[in-house]
């Protein structure tokens, strides 16, 4: 099968989570101007050296913890390779109809904190959620397909760091089993990490030494991310060493998602800390009706007042790193 363009790749994926229209997003001088101010703040110092190790086990549990101590946390679809593989196989069907018919019914129904779940050597925060997808050697067929068959999850990825922080990693993870395979209930693309980002950095937070880490990993995600968007924008990233030069609009989109999530997952975090009791139980309560697939998360957001324009102020980012 011959690989997907860029462009068929961007619109496989759009259909698959039922995101709204899509616009690319261009960089503006507002969004320029953000960053350079949060780049700016006096940074504290930090370790990741100091987080004691746990156990794998534990720290499944205590990332398990955490987000039953929060929120409502629903079954979701498993499907692994091994399962789809046979299901498939014993099936025998080669119509769209019938794959989707037999893919839908051949997921179990599991507890997400009983989801496999894998460690890899990669960045610090860089998990994932491997949901299962269908390649087809017809473009038109395979996003066809797409948009018929449920999402199910094959594993969660960790990061191979056996500390708070992999727990941190993990809270990332499971909040996204939530929301993903709802497909459209995150209607934009560019809000699709802000949930786990916030719980990521809310537990972060709870755990002492674990929260300036966290916090300082994202800004300089933020900041690598942004730098590489705006390179390719403005045409300069040609300019940069060779390793660099695959550079593609499928990375411009990604960093792009992760820019807009961390700044307003930042403004949420905010909101959520400088908060009183009730505040914050209202926070969870809304982000609860997006797990439960009421609320879409666009309107959730925006009722919290958490939206492209408030979060560019970077007084709020200030304000988090003196927490």
């Amino acid at each position: 099968m011959e690989l997907l363009n860029p462009e068929q790749r961007i619109n496989a994926y759009m259909t698959f989570y039922g995101f709204d229209s899509f616009v690319k997003k261009q960089l503006e001088q507002k969004d320029v101007q953000a960053v350079i101010n949060i780049a700016e703040l006096d940074m504290p110092d930090y370790a990741f050296a100091e987080l004691p190790y746990i156990k794998m086990k534990e720290l499944l549990e205590r990332g398990k913890a955490f987000c039953s101590s929060k929120l409502l946390f629903h079954n979701v679809g498993l499907l692994t390779d091994e399962r789809l593989y046979k299901t498939m196989k014993k099936a025998k069907v080669d119509d769209l109809d019938g794959i989707a018919r037999v893919y839908n019914n051949a997921a179990i129904s599991v507890s997400p904190f009983k989801m496999p779940v894998i460690s890899k050597k990669e960045n610090l925060l860089d998990g994932s959620l491997r949901a299962q997808m269908f390649y087809l050697e017809d473009y038109k067929e395979m996003v066809e397909l797409l948009s018929k068959i449920n999402i199910y999850y094959a594993e969660i990825k960790i990061p191979m760091v056996y500390t708070d922080l992999g727990a941190a990693g993990y809270v990332h993870e499971l909040t996204h089993t939530q929301i993903k395979h709802q497909r459209g209930i995150v209607d934009n693309y560019y809000d699709d990490e802000v949930l786990s980002i916030f719980m990521e950095l809310l537990y972060a937070y709870e755990h002492n030494k674990l929260y300036i880490p966290v916090l300082m990993s994202r800004i300089r995600c933020l900041c690598g991310a942004f730098t590489k968007m705006y390179l390719y924008q403005t045409g300069a990233l040609e300019e940069l060493a060779k390793e660099k030069s695959d550079y593609d609009d499928i990375d411009y989109l990604s960093g792009g998602k992760y820019v807009f999530s961390i700044l307003k997952a930042f403004k949420l975090l905010d909101v959520y800390l400088n908060g009183n009791y009730s505040i914050k139980k209202d926070i969870l309560i809304r982000i609860q009706s997006v797990f439960d697939g009421v609320k879409r998360l666009g309107e959730t957001l925006e009722s919290l007042d958490v939206n492209y324009e408030s979060s560019l102020d970077s007084n709020v980012t200030k304000r988090l790193l003196t927490k």
